[in-house]
């Protein structure tokens, strides 16, 4: 005792024990400590939906990106299916008339009427064919006669149409090759048609009358089954139709440009 007292007196502190934290204290400590805790806990929850948005989007934009492209060649694919189907069609429908390409429909002629014989006729398309398609030498042709009724599909009502029966290609081409003679006025020079080619010449000609509005574009029909149409660009687009739709095709065969 009188050691410890000794020493007490010289200036030496005693030793401070720390009395364990009470299980108040202890709440408290942590009620202090726990919003910070929170705090942080929250923020890289908070951070973690932030990248596993980010990965959401980017997974969803690359989804729709694939469909998209997925659609485009399933388009494709459709569309190309549609022309081939159409382009089957055609070719069966105006292959399988092989004589037909060489007769040619004559409407519009003045000299024929209703009481017209077919010999007579003849007369007046060698002398159209003479005098205004200046072809001299002689065409070996026959005539029918075909009484025009109402809504008829050929452009003159008001004549008789005449049918022209060549023997050869050859020579209804060189009629073919006139067409350009007679435009302007009342005389028509037709290809002879079947009801089906009728339908599809009918509808080119719409989608030609719509291309047409555009300022610059040139169209013209290409063997009764194609429209090909050339942009103001000097772009040439290509066209077919099988009387109920026109659908665009890659290429017509057997077709050259013309030079410019």
């Amino acid at each position: 005792m009188h050691f410890a007292n000794k020493s007490f007196r010289r200036g030496n502190n005693p030793p401070v024990l720390q009395p364990p934290f009470s299980d108040v204290e202890e709440d408290l400590v942590r009620k202090f400590q726990s919003p910070e805790s929170e705090l942080r806990a929250e923020k890289r929850d908070q951070t973690k939906k932030a990248f596993d948005i980010q990965d959401f989007v980017k997974k969803t934009n690359d989804r729709l990106q694939a469909l998209e492209n997925e659609n485009k060649e399933l388009r494709k694919e459709i569309e190309d299916l549609k022309a081939k189907n159409v382009s089957t069609n055609n070719c069966k429908a105006f292959d399988d008339q092989p004589s037909r390409r060489n007769n040619i429909i004559i409407s519009g002629l003045k000299e024929i009427n209703e009481k017209t014989t077919p010999g007579e006729a003849k007369g007046a398309v060698s002398k159209f064919l003479k005098e205004k398609l200046n072809l001299p030498e002689h065409i070996p042709f026959y005539c029918d006669l075909i009484i025009p009724r109402k809504n008829t599909n050929y452009a003159s009502q008001s004549n008789p149409i005449v049918k022209c029966k060549f023997k050869e290609v050859f020579d209804s081409n060189k009629i073919r090759s006139k067409r350009n003679e007679v435009k302007g006025t009342s005389i028509w020079i037709n290809d002879d048609l079947t009801p089906y080619q009728i339908k599809v010449v009918k509808k080119l000609v719409e989608k030609k009358k719509e291309v047409m509005k555009t300022p610059n574009n040139t169209a013209r029909i290409y063997a009764n089954r194609y429209l090909i149409v050339k942009t103001d660009k000097g772009k040439e687009e290509f066209f077919e139709s099988d009387g109920c739709v026109v659908i665009p095709v890659d290429s017509i065969p057997g077709w050259k440009p013309r030079p410019a």
